[in-house]
């Protein structure tokens, strides 16, 4: 049976389910690094890796120097190529036609028995060749009767080039071999001679939308698979809008100066620090994430297109996708900012920068009025690197000064990581290992759990 084209309707852009008529021939189609995480100039030996949470209850005068976090060695290429034009930037034009030609899918509640193919993620359904996706970590989630399965899909290159990269789980047991993407339309075979029976299928992206954009045209299960309902979606809901630093950037790599040609590999979105909270939470997890991006400056100076501006979009790098947030409506929201804003040649000036964090927790605000909101200081923002900016102590002002300006709201928090050493940064271009990102991930899962009370 072949997963041809989502007809129907796209509920929940960030959590997607399409349904298909019960037998019949369905379908359910179903950048840049820099941001301010460099090691610092220490070469001490490594320390038990904890955080603290707090509500700050009042600000700081400003006074302190403008801060500046370590930023990537790597040349700046975050640049974002916007397009203003109307067309987008995998060279397609958006369906207009009217309703028919519409991409959507059905409810997230849809009735149990209903074939679907389910989606986490940011996804763009404009076209009716499929749903695209661009932001790491997005999920496509297929259970299926039948002994193999193949995906069709069109993916193009990002500004940092290609190609996206995938992981592939059969019946929850990941394949040790990526999906690497071809561009254009390619059909990729993920499994055959399974046993009879029932099978689940899930793809996750790893890499960022600068490597590109994917359009989802189908499954393939067989002349006689057959697409079952998708499993249960979890209650909770995490939203988290960070540069490079929690996304898994470089984390499988062996850094800091990763071989040439690995290091698009090396992105892995399932071990950042934002993968292994929803993972140990079991929460479905969109990530909006993408390196360089900050809040007042990208690393990437002469891009203007900071997180504030990419926040409101499905697709990061095209300015015509609009994201509605009413698909999506997270429980918990983590923001990791600051790095690109503090990391050479400038400090973001405190004022500003406090500003612009204030705007974006207003937007959270506003989609998601109940959630439970973390902003971060990473591990990697240090106080000492680069000189002179006191990166880690200004972020803090910034963040106790937007909990400050909104005292009736009693879900705002200050979450701060302790700083990391160089021995635990040893992904590629200075990123964190894994073991730093298990670590953070150990001490801020309780921390979650103790303000939403989940169990």
């Amino acid at each position: 049976m072949r997963v041809k084209k989502i007809s129907g309707g796209l509920a929940g852009l960030g959590l997607i389910v399409v349904a298909v008529a019960l037998g019949a021939a369905c379908s359910g189609t179903a950048v840049a690094p820099g941001d301010g995480d460099a090691a610092s100039d220490s070469d001490a030996t490594p320390t038990p890796t904890t955080s603290t949470t707090t509500t700050a209850s009042t600000p700081t005068d400003g006074s302190a120097p403008p801060g500046d976090a370590a930023s990537d060695t790597s040349a700046p290429d975050g640049a974002t190529n916007d397009a203003s034009d109307g067309s987008l930037l995998d060279g397609t034009s958006p369906i207009d036609a009217g309703p028919d030609a519409i991409v959507d899918a059905a409810p997230d509640s849809a009735p149990v028995g209903t074939p679907a193919v389910r989606f986490v993620g940011r996804w763009d359904t404009r076209l009716a060749a499929g749903p695209r996706v661009a932001f790491p970590g997005a999920r496509i989630i297929a259970r299926f009767d039948g002994t193999e399965v193949s995906v069709t899909m069109n993916n193009t290159t990002g500004f940092s080039g290609g190609p996206s990269r995938y992981d592939v789980f059969i019946d929850d047991v990941l394949d040790p071999a990526q999906l690497v993407t071809m561009t254009g339309v390619q059909t990729y075979p993920l499994a055959n001679g399974l046993a009879a029976g029932v099978h689940k299928i899930e793809l996750v992206k790893r890499t960022e939308g600068n490597l590109g954009v994917t359009t989802f045209m189908g499954f393939d299960f067989g002349a006689a698979g057959t697409l079952l309902p998708p499993p249960a979606a979890p209650t909770r809901k995490i939203e988290v809008i960070s540069d490079s630093t929690i996304d898994g950037y470089g984390v499988d790599g062996m850094g800091p100066n990763c071989p040439a040609g690995t290091l698009e590999a090396s992105h892995n979105s399932r071990l950042g620090l934002a993968g292994l909270v929803g993972s140990d939470l079991g929460a479905d997890t969109i990530q909006v994430a993408y390196s360089g991006k900050g809040l007042y400056f990208n690393s990437y100076r002469p891009d203007t297109a900071t997180m504030g501006v990419l926040y409101p979009r499905a697709l990061p790098d095209d300015a015509t996708s609009v994201w509605d947030f009413t698909k999506f409506v997270p429980d918990v929201v983590v923001i990791s900012l600051g790095g690109s804003d503090y990391s050479p040649p400038s400090a973001a000036p405190l004022a500003q920068f406090t500003a612009k964090y204030d705007e974006l927790v207003t937007q959270v605000r506003t989609y998601a009025p109940n959630a439970h909101v973390f902003m971060t200081i990473y591990a990697q923002i240090k106080e000492s690197y680069p000189a002179g900016y006191a990166a880690r102590s200004t972020v803090r002002s910034a963040i106790q000064a937007v909990i400050a300006a909104h005292p009736a709201d009693t879900r705002l928090y200050l979450h701060e990581m302790t700083e990391s050493v160089p021995a635990q940064e040893t992904g590629c271009q200075y990123h964190g290992s894994p073991a730093l990102h298990r670590a953070l991930a150990d001490t801020f899962v309780p921390v979650i759990k103790t303000r939403t009370g989940w169990l």
